[in-house]
């Protein structure tokens, strides 16, 4: 096993998209070892390279999303819907979307075989929560898409815990210096 590495569970979505668009141009952003693992069958409970998960992550937003942070944040709604409803019902189940997002930040944690991403949760009221969250590699130029990707989840569990109409905005930004990426969510 590589040093850093990610479950399979995240990377089959992007070796599936990869493998979903062949004519598209990849090399620009892909090595071969990453295409042995893009070919090969992932396996949701197995290990894979971090660096490889980064670099499809990236080549996903340039090529297929084409950079539009928006697209990104939906994808991220349209998977959570999935892992939320067929892998991790706990979390859907859980009284309220607080509560909700607690667990999910422990589940994020079982993703990795180290800690990708800190997330903290600052308890504003019953609808109004800061995230307070950090990467390992804060400079990188996937951590802000990575950002709206788990934004579309946090929304999409809000949704599914009761919340209605949840609204998030960016209040600091480590891609552009800042110690930490602050986001803030309200919700009905």
């Amino acid at each position: 096993m590589a040093d850093r590495c990610v479950k399979g569970t995240l990377m089959e979505d992007y070796a599936k998209m990869i493998r979903a668009n062949p004519k598209l141009d990849w090399k620009k952003y892909l090595k071969p070892e990453d295409w042995e693992i893009i070919e090969s069958r992932i396996m949701a409970s197995a290990w894979y390279p971090f660096d490889t998960f980064q670099r499809c992550g990236v080549a996903i937003f340039k090529i297929v999303a084409q950079g539009n942070l928006e697209s990104v944040k939906s994808w991220g709604k349209l998977r959570a819907d999935y892992l939320f409803t067929q892998i991790y019902r706990n979390l859907k189940d859980s009284p309220n979307p607080i509560i909700a997002i607690k667990k999910y930040i422990g589940v994020r944690k079982t993703f990795t075989n180290f800690d990708m991403f800190e997330m903290e949760l600052e308890e504003i009221s019953a609808k109004h929560i800061k995230i307070k969250s950090k990467s390992v590699e804060q400079k990188n130029e996937g951590n802000e898409p990575f950002t709206w990707q788990v934004a579309g989840s946090i929304e999409r569990l809000i949704e599914l815990t009761g919340g209605k109409e949840p609204k998030f905005k960016i209040l600091a930004k480590e891609w552009r210096g800042d110690t930490h990426t602050i986001s803030e969510w309200t919700w009905e």
